[in-house]
C-alpha cells in the first residue's frame, strides 16, 4: 500500500505554535503578562529595548490570535490595558513546561540558540 506524502508544516500544530513564539519579543510580552494585566506604557517598560511600534504589531497579533485580551478604559485620558486570555494562561503554562525541558536536559549547552528577526 502507497502512502500519500503529506507536508508536515501544514499539520503540525506544534509547528505553527512555535512558528508564533519565535517572532521576536513575543515571549518576553508572553512574560510580562503573566504577572497580571497591564498598560501598554508598563509593558514596554517591563521589556526594555522594544519599541511602541513593535509592541503594538505584537500585542495585535496575540490578540488576534486569542491570547491576550486589550480593554479600553473609558476614562480621562483613555487608557488600554492587556491581560492573557484562558489560552494565554495556558500557553504560559506550556511555555514553562518547556523551560522546565530545557533545564532538565542541559539544552543551552547542548545547541545554540538562533532568534529570527521578524
Amino acid at each position: 500500500m502507497l502512502h500519500e506524502r503529506t507536508d508536515i508544516a501544514s499539520e503540525c500544530h506544534a509547528l505553527k505554535g512555535m512558528e508564533l513564539l519565535e517572532r521576536k519579543w513575543i515571549l518576553q510580552i508572553l512574560h510580562a503578562l503573566a504577572n497580571g494585566r497591564a498598560r501598554f506604557c508598563a509593558l514596554q517598560d517591563s521589556i526594555g529595548e522594544l519599541n511602541s511600534v513593535t509592541l503594538s504589531r505584537r500585542l495585535k497579533l496575540l490578540e488576534d490570535t486569542g491570547i491576550v485580551d486589550r480593554e479600553v478604559k473609558n476614562a480621562l485620558p483613555p487608557w488600554v490595558e492587556y491581560e492573557l486570555t484562558d489560552m494565554g494562561r495556558d500557553l504560559i503554562n506550556v511555555i514553562e513546561a518547556i523551560e522546565s525541558w530545557c533545564a532538565k536536559w542541559d539544552v543551552e549547552s547542548a545547541a545554540p540558540i538562533t532568534v529570527s528577526v521578524n
